[in-house]
């Protein structure tokens, strides 16, 4: 099953929990271990699932791992490589890759302003269909529109556009690079 999506992803956990719930037919265990966890990704054949803590990780892996593999299974009619992670780990994470991040600066004249936003975007009959594209790319980078190519005269939003890309994915994807150049820099 291939999924791109956040609310397809979010389709498939809260399957899966309604299931666990189910078969587990243990109030506490279930709230304990699982009410909190999460999918954090799915990249290509590997399922990453976000648990409350270490103990939770190391109890699942251990009795409840061969029943979540059965029912992930049998919600997505695929099998996933599970990995589990802490939000602690994903944070981690974000720190080490803006911490790599800040010690080289490929490109020191690239800045995306933040001022450009979705939300600072003045939507026209001119400018709706890219505004519309760009809202898919930011949402789903590398998956749509892959390359967009927008067209315009002077002052229509192009430029407003690719840094509220950046922006979007900045703030919902951290550790996705981003680099925005202008013509004459490239």
């Amino acid at each position: 099953m291939v999924t791109s999506t956040i609310s397809e992803i979010n389709n498939i956990w809260n399957k899966t929990l309604k299931i666990v719930e189910q078969r587990l037919n243990d109030r506490h265990i279930y709230d304990s271990f699982f009410s909190l966890s999460r999918i954090h990704k799915i990249d290509g054949n590997k399922m990453i699932i976000v648990l409350n803590s270490k103990l939770a990780i190391q109890i699942i892996e251990t009795k409840y791992k061969v029943m979540l593999d059965e029912i992930i299974q049998e919600v997505t009619s695929s099998n996933y490589e599970l990995q589990f992670i802490t939000e602690a780990d994903i944070e981690n994470e974000i720190a080490k890759v803006k911490s790599s991040s800040e010690k080289k600066k490929f490109f020191q004249n690239s800045v995306i302003n933040t001022k450009y936003t979705f939300d600072t975007f003045v939507v026209g009959q001119c400018n709706r269909e890219a505004s519309q594209a760009a809202v898919m790319i930011a949402s789903a980078p590398g998956k749509s529109f892959n390359p967009l190519f927008i067209y315009s005269q002077s002052g229509l939003g192009k430029t407003h556009l690719l840094h509220a890309i950046g922006n979007y994915i900045r703030e919902n994807n951290p550790l996705l690079n981003v680099l925005y150049i202008s013509t004459d820099d490239f």
